[in-house]
Formats: structure tokens, C-alpha cells, sequence
């Protein structure tokens, strides 16, 4: 999705003090909502989650990363054993493939039918919670430093993510100029017509 945003793992390369931007974005959100105003930035789902404390799972991964989903979703659905796959993630790091144990003695540990839900869970661990541990603890920290996160936390994912960016909103000009019709239609094509008068 373009325009969703997520944290970057290697913002402390580029910024020694990204701890505290990340404290401030955490206190922006929080007055937003205390204000009841709403953000123009979409997150992605797991976002929200760890917002709330919430477990990711792999349905999780599909909206992110649709290809990295289905390689974990082909493992869980089959025999890994084949793979010669290790409790390892392999990640470029500004052009450097690094190589992360997900658990002690991980590059000896083969993923087979018995363990590769630990694997998965480990793998969607790392991804989304381990790697920006730091900063989103600090979001959670400036977001707590203007409201309580007990108070969002009768919500789920979906309605924070609305509480603090609302719908997304459709130009439906731009819509309707980039529509590109099949099938026989047209745009003077009398349904045609009438969808958009319904629309507008």
C-alpha cells in the first residue's frame, strides 16, 4: 500500500536523536485524538497492534509484505523440512546482508514440521516488534506522557486506526477521469451515468 507508514528499523543510523522524534510523534497522536482531530498519515495494521499491545500474526503480514506472507504461508501449509531453512533472518542493511539469530544457536536449528510455528512467530517477532522495540517504545512514552493508553485500549486495531486517521477519502473527480471502463461500456453509457450521480 503507498500510502500507508511504518517505522524504519535504522532510523538511529540516520539521526542520533530519533528516540526523541519518535516521543514527540507519540505525543502528536495523542493529542490528536485528545482533540479529537485526525492525522493524514495511515500506519500499517501492525502498527496499531503494537500501539495497543496487541499480539501480530501472520494475517498481519499480508497487507505489508504480500510476497514475505506467502513464503511464510507456504511454510505453515507444507513440510519445511526441504527448505534447509535456519531460525535466521537474512536482511540488507544499507547495501550489507546481515545475518540475525532468532533464537540462541538459531543458524543450527533447521525449521521442520514440529517448529516452524515457533519459526513464523519468531520471524513476524522480529519484524515488526524487535527491530523498532526502541522506537516505539518511545512513541508509547510521549503518547502516555499526554494520555493514558488504557483509554485506546478498548478499542481494536481498526478503530484506533480511525480514531486517529479517520476514512481515507476519495477524490471522486480523479476517480472518475481515471476509470477505465470494459466490457462495452462507456462513460456516456446510461448505468455509467447514473453510478456517478449515485457517487457524487
Amino acid at each position: 500500500d503507498n500510502y500507508t507508514l511504518q517505522v524504519n528499523p535504522l532510523s538511529g543510523i540516520f539521526n542520533e536523536e530519533h528516540v526523541k522524534y519518535f516521543r514527540f510523534i507519540g505525543r502528536i497522536i495523542a493529542m490528536a485524538i485528545y482533540h479529537g482531530k485526525l492525522l493524514e498519515a495511515f500506519f500499517i495494521r501492525p502498527f496499531y497492534k503494537m500501539l495497543l499491545s496487541k499480539p501480530i500474526t501472520l494475517a498481519d503480514m499480508e497487507s505489508v509484505d504480500r510476497e514475505y506472507y506467502q513464503s511464510l504461508k507456504y511454510i505453515l501449509d507444507n513440510d519445511p523440512t526441504e527448505l534447509d531453512l535456519y531460525f535466521v533472518v537474512n536482511e540488507e542493511v544499507l547495501g550489507e546482508l546481515r545475518e540475525h539469530e532468532l533464537k540462541p544457536g538459531g543458524q543450527h536449528i533447521l525449521v521442520t514440521e514440529q517448529n516452524k510455528q515457533e519459526y513464523i512467530e519468531m520471524v513476524i517477532n522480529y519484524r515488526f516488534v524487535q527491530r523498532i522495540k526502541i522506537q516505539m517504545d518511545a512513541l508509547r512514552h510521549g503518547f502516555k506522557e499526554i494520555l493514558p493508553l488504557e483509554y485506546i485500549q478498548i478499542f481494536d486495531e481498526k478503530e484506533v486506526e480511525l480514531l486517529i486517521s479517520g476514512l481515507g477519502e476519495i477524490n471522486v473527480n480523479d476517480w472518475r477521469t481515471y476509470t477505465m471502463y470494459k466490457g462495452g461500456y462507456t462513460p456516456d453509457n446510461p448505468v455509467i451515468q447514473h453510478f456517478w450521480k449515485v457517487i457524487k
